[in-house]
């Protein structure tokens, strides 16, 4: 009995010791719902690995890139250098590309939120005038603040809710039409998910 423990003990150093020495991988399997657009997975020097619909064992700092090749406009999504499940497992990782100019898209991101914000200010603003203005004058008084400040309100938040209307619509749209092509990576079915 104690020398079929010690042959199994030796076995586990053994194995241990060979998958000491591999680098950690894990299988991508890689694809795209990009209709008419062919995606290729290369290595760090640019050679060819596989095109998209395919699978492939990468580890990490691999150096893999995606990427199309397109007459009109070339788009390159880079593997993940840390690996996004454990080692030895599978993940799901969905290629697509971008649209229209992506340097526009922080552009339109900052646009529709300054445009919102003010939109929303402009609101406050206008209801603040409103209840100022509803409160009227105190009787017997001359001079009335309540008429004056619901004046100033309603002049600020006017122009700041067509003008942040204004930019939050320019913004959707900016967004809309620039975007920067990304890697969804989904270590298991139903778990958690990543951009890259």
């Amino acid at each position: 009995m104690r020398f079929l423990s010690a042959l199994l003990l030796a076995g586990c150093v053994g194995c241990a010791s060979a998958s000491a020495g591999t680098p950690a991988r894990v299988l991508y399997d890689l694809s795209s719902p990009d209709v008419g657009v062919a995606w290729h997975l290369h290595t760090k020097d640019g050679s060819l690995i596989c095109a998209l619909p395919c699978r492939a064992w990468l580890g990490a700092d691999s150096g893999a890139w995606l990427g199309v090749h397109d007459p009109k406009q070339s788009w390159r999504l880079d593997v993940p250098a840390e690996l996004p499940a454990r080692p030895g497992s599978r993940v799901f990782a969905t290629a697509q590309v971008g649209k229209g100019t992506p340097v526009l898209e922080p552009i339109g991101q900052a646009t529709a939120i300054t445009g919102a914000t003010a939109a929303v200010a402009g609101v406050g603003l206008l209801l603040a005038a409103f209840v100022y203005s509803a409160q009227g004058c105190p009787t017997g008084e001359q001079t009335c603040d309540n008429f004056d400040q619901a004046t100033t309100y309603a002049s600020i938040g006017a122009p700041a809710l067509v003008g942040g209307a204004i930019l939050g619509v320019v913004g959707v749209i900016l967004l809309g039409g620039n975007r920067a092509p990304v890697l969804h990576v989904r270590p298991t079915p139903g778990g958690l998910s990543a951009s890259f």
